[in-house]
């Protein structure tokens, strides 16, 4: 009898830390496209920019074009190895 109780309670934590993993896969792949908004807009202004200015603008673009697609392929890996 307690060796079910404890096996129905290690199942809900196991399904309780999926569920997290979900959630949290799923915030950092709306944050990684966020940041691919943000560079895009930055590159879509980069015109408006003139010398340290657009060093600065350019540097961050290009920073939060690679982080933002490495949250968002980490999250899509994580993702499905969860699914399996």
């Amino acid at each position: 009898m307690e060796a079910e109780n404890k096996d129905k309670k290690e199942l809900t934590q196991d399904q309780a830390m999926r569920k997290s993993l979900k959630v949290s896969y799923a915030i950092r792949s709306i944050a990684g496209m966020y940041l691919l908004y943000v560079a895009f807009q930055m590159y879509r202004t980069m015109d408006l920019n003139t010398g340290g200015t657009r060093l600065v603008s350019n540097l961050f673009m290009v920073f939060f074009a690679i982080v933002g697609l490495v949250m968002i392929i980490t999250s899509f890996r994580g993702t499905r190895k969860l699914m399996k």
